[in-house]
């Protein structure tokens, strides 16, 4: 048996080697678009991020990531964390669906109080949950990582496999098929432009732009090569890539949107990716993990479903109000770890959907002309009031939507946010309201915003800081759906 063993080992350590450099070689050919076998001159297509470049390959159906990476152990974590995610996501999420601890159903509404809380960890979800159970899982990406590193030095790559091929489909999360390392030289260039190169030039972190200017552009340092505009030789340097390769999407969500859904999404897709991107989270959230950076780009159309991509190594955090809760980001000490944020993004996810992106690209442009979107927190927050509350008045008999407006109704009410508030003017204030007014009344006309109220206002309700995916049901399940099926007083049964 031992020997059967080993000679299966190695069989599977020859087809991964042979995996791996067949798919590093398309890649080197996709990078090879300047030379001379390639005659039109055509740069794959790509996508830029903030610390990576994506190469699509259409042809294959799939996406090179390329991330500068400062040594392996940064490396194997990152690889660590999409494994041990894919290992217990799913199933931690069912346990939890299951058994319902209060610790992660309560709602936390203590910033309404004299008395709010300071900081994330004074909260009862993350001292009961969250916390204890992000240790665990720390603990076992450290396993794996140190389990990867391990490997002996001529494996440059392997496959990543975690889970039955039947299960990613359920957890609706983009994660890598295989990973390998390359090496490129990079110019040395100022972080900014039009400034000198300074000594951090020469270690810091390669940008995503950067990258792809390199690889990819037409113009500048990729165009220049390792010449300078006078053809006298430039500084370099030598930056590893760590490359994993990832099922290739149709398309994210911002790009269709902004191409194809100006005036709202089609009926049928809000609740199709409110559904799967609370699935993707549901997974993430039970491990103790928030995504924290949840917006349309992050969703990609794979298949017939919309899955959630670029997940942070454990517990990397924006700063952008649309992927971070106004309140818990600004007010908490690391509040910006907690889980409500990715509510909070979906649920503007949700408006955006419902409205259209037009109407909401001109109420972030409107709240940015007003203050930096950093500090732009009180802006939201008077947003989400007055959506709300605009929503209870108009829909009829929707417990959810009231019970949300008028929790933070009271929220806008107390010191905390009143704190807040104060040093905008009244005119913009008032810029808030009318904005959040105008987007409730726009949700109204979608076909399928009735059955995504108890979605919606769960997001939204900004005064509970213990939001997270585990404690709202998908649309369509549970008892929102229940309550929303039962015969409402002087309705007519057979409408």
């Amino acid at each position: 048996e031992r020997a059967k063993l080993e000679r299966l080992r190695c069989e599977f350590e020859e087809l991964q080697e042979d995996c791996v450099w067949d798919f590093k070689t398309r890649m080197l050919r996709l990078l090879d678009w300047r030379g001379e076998k390639n005659k039109d001159c055509v740069p794959p297509e790509h996508s830029r991020g903030g610390f990576a470049c994506v190469l699509l390959d259409p042809e294959y159906g799939v996406a090179y990531r390329l991330e500068p990476m400062r040594n392996q152990q940064d490396a194997a974590a990152w690889l660590a964390f999409h494994v041990v995610l894919d290992m217990f996501g799913l199933r931690a999420a069912r346990s939890v669906v299951a058994d319902r601890p209060s610790a992660v159903l309560m709602p936390d509404r203590a910033m309404m109080s004299n008395l709010p809380h300071e900081s994330w960890n004074d909260t009862a979800i993350v001292k009961c949950y969250q916390e204890p159970t992000l240790q665990a899982f720390s603990r076992h990406v450290v396993k794996h990582r140190n389990k990867l590193l391990r490997r002996p030095a001529g494996h440059r790559g392997g496959l990543v496999i975690s889970v039955e091929e039947s299960d990613r489909p359920l957890a609706r999360i983009l994660s890598p098929r295989l990973w390998f390392w390359h090496r490129v030289d990079m110019p040395v260039m100022p972080e900014t432009e039009n400034a000198t190169i300074t000594p951090n030039d020469r270690t810091r972190r390669v940008r995503g732009r950067e990258l792809a200017d390199l690889l990819c552009g037409v113009e500048g340092a990729g165009a220049q090569g390792v010449k300078g505009a006078g053809g006298e030789p430039r500084e370099t340097r030598s930056v590893r890539l760590l490359c994993t390769v990832f099922d290739l999407g149709t398309n994210d969500l911002a790009s269709i949107s902004r191409e194809s859904w100006k005036s709202g999404a089609p009926a049928g897709v809000p609740v199709r990716v409110v559904t799967d991107a609370l699935k993707a989270l549901r997974s993430m959230h039970a491990c103790g993990i928030a995504h924290g950076d949840v917006k349309m780009a992050n969703i990609m159309h794979v298949g017939d479903g919309y899955w959630l991509g670029d997940l942070p190594a454990l517990m990397r955090a924006t700063t952008k109000m649309l992927t971070n809760d106004p309140l818990c980001s600004t007010t908490l000490t690391t509040g910006k770890r907690m889980m409500c944020n990715d509510m909070w993004g979906l649920g503007l996810i949700t408006v955006s959907l419902l409205a259209g992106s037009s109407p909401f690209k001109r109420i972030c442009e409107k709240f940015k002309k007003i203050i930096e979107p950093v500090k732009s927190g009180p802006l939201w927050v008077i947003f989400a009031a007055t959506f709300l509350h605009t929503l209870s008045h108009i829909v009829p008999y929707d417990v959810n939507l009231m019970e949300a407006a008028d929790s933070v109704r009271k929220l806008v009410k107390s010191p905390v946010v009143r704190k807040m508030i104060m040093p905008l003017s009244r005119e913009h204030r008032d810029a808030a309201r009318l904005e959040g007014e105008a987007a409730a009344r726009l949700v109204l006309r979608h076909p399928d915003a009735p059955k995504l109220w108890g979605q919606l206002a769960y997001f939204l309700d900004v005064s509970n800081v213990a939001r997270n995916a585990l404690a709202v049901p998908l649309p369509g399940e549970g008892d929102w759906a229940q309550a929303a099926n039962r015969e409402q007083p002087g309705a007519d049964p057979t409408a």
